[in-house]
């Protein structure tokens, strides 16, 4: 008997610690939790290994080949499907995979659809790279895309990581109540996404203080907070980005020091803002097109902001620059059959240039719950109201669009006065 439990404790020894330090440079002699990490099932992935950790205790050390990893090759080597599985082009997690410094992990393109598992899988690094190549990341409760919730999945890289995804799809993630909302980059991380979509997230893609974020050919869609946030980073650059059905469709909080916007910026059918703006400098941001949000495009806290070239169609607002952004400039665009207000100027001092505003031919209860008379424009700073007052009087009617002063568009008349249509009190 007493042999019987000295071989059953060897097999356990062996399960437990790979057999000697020396058969891989990555074995530790004393491997450690890593710190701050939460309870349940987490893959710690180092160079050479993977740790397997349960409610903060070293379960299992599985060793790993040197240098980048796929993750169909991490799983094959964990073997066990309480923590991960592979079938034909789908794994699935079922234990949160946390990349440590150094590593490199490849999802995709052998891996067509990765699924974490409601309430214990995400993917997170720190000063990690990973890639996404033709792969669709999801939640999942076992029978499709987890709701919403605190707990559901998410992926978090920062401290310097870099986070590359090309065709790639990143949906059903993250809460907008929780700390995570989706797809988040930052801490001097690098996030650059071609031709990927990010749907039904809570955020579909939220990068705070990264190094560099840039965008091509990428879509966000029915995410129940921003499209996407850019808050705070280095070097962005959007090129043929869209954002629909949102609450909000972008997000740009400054200081945003070098942001460049190519091709087209398209932000649409969203509940809310289509583009919320807030604490850029004086750098032009533009193009820009709008249509069929609450607001086109919103400027908050944002005093030195230039919006140029913009394009609204059939907003509830085409333009709203806020109390907070006095000295704004709006110029070089147009508003179209805005459904209650074209251009709504509640800032002083803020500045209009060349911005054609056309009729509102959606009433505007079909956008607010009180019915109120679509106007062309609205101005609502002091200082603004007492300059149309003192002007000469524009009429403005449907049939005859009016343009904010100094456009010389020829596209409509051009008033001398600051301030086309009519102003009113608030």
């Amino acid at each position: 008997m007493r042999a019987r439990l000295t071989a059953l404790a060897t097999a356990a020894l062996v399960l437990l610690w790979p057999a000697g330090a020396g058969a891989s440079p990555g074995w530790p002699h004393n491997p450690k939790v890593p710190a701050g990490i939460g309870s349940g099932p987490v893959i710690a992935l180092r160079p050479h290994r993977a740790d397997l950790i349960n409610n903060r205790t070293l379960v299992r050390v599985v060793p790993l080949p040197a240098g980048a990893v796929s993750l169909d090759t991490v799983v094959r080597a964990i073997g066990d499907e309480r923590w991960a599985s592979l079938s034909g082009g789908t794994a699935t997690l079922r234990a949160g995979l946390l990349q440590r410094p150094h590593t490199e992990l490849r999802i995709g393109p052998s891996v067509k659809t990765l699924r974490l598992a409601d309430g214990v899988a995400y993917l997170a690094g720190s000063s990690a790279t990973v890639t996404f190549a033709n792969v669709t990341v999801v939640s999942s409760n076992g029978s499709g895309p987890a709701p919403e919730s605190e707990h559901r999945p998410y992926l978090r890289y920062t401290h310097g990581s870099t986070v590359t995804a090309t065709g790639t799809t990143f949906q059903a993630l993250g809460s907008r109540s929780a700390a995570h909302h989706g797809v988040t980059i930052g801490a001097d991380g690098t996030f650059i996404a071609i031709d990927t979509v990010f749907r039904d997230s809570g955020r579909g893609l939220d990068a705070y203080r990264a190094a560099r974020v840039g965008l091509k050919n990428v879509t966000a869609t029915g995410n129940g907070g921003a499209g996407i946030a850019v808050n705070q980073a280095r070097v962005t650059a959007l090129t043929d980005v869209t954002m629909s059905g949102n609450a909000t469709g972008l997000v740009l909080r400054g200081p945003l020091p070098v942001l460049t916007l190519n091709g087209t910026v398209t932000s649409s059918h969203n509940t809310g803002t289509g583009v919320d703006v807030s604490n850029l400098d004086s750098a032009p941001l533009g193009p820009l097109r709008t249509d069929h949000n609450d607001t086109g495009i919103l400027l908050r806290e944002c005093p030195a902001c230039v919006i140029a070239g913009f394009a609204s169609t059939e907003d509830g607002r085409g333009v709203t620059v806020e109390r907070q952004s006095t000295g704004a400039t709006v110029r070089d665009g147009t508003v179209n059959q805005a459904g209650h207000t074209g251009v709504d100027v509640i800032a002083g001092r803020a500045a209009l240039r060349r911005v054609d505003v056309s009729s509102a031919a959606v009433p505007a209860s079909a956008w607010r719950p009180r019915q109120r008379r679509p106007q062309w424009m609205e101005v609502r700073s002091p200082a603004a109201r007492s300059a149309c007052r003192s002007a000469p009087p524009t009429p403005a009617s449907p049939e005859s669009p009016c343009a904010i002063p100094g456009s010389g568009s020829g596209s409509a008349p051009g008033p001398t006065a600051p301030c086309c249509a009519r102003s009113r009190r608030r």
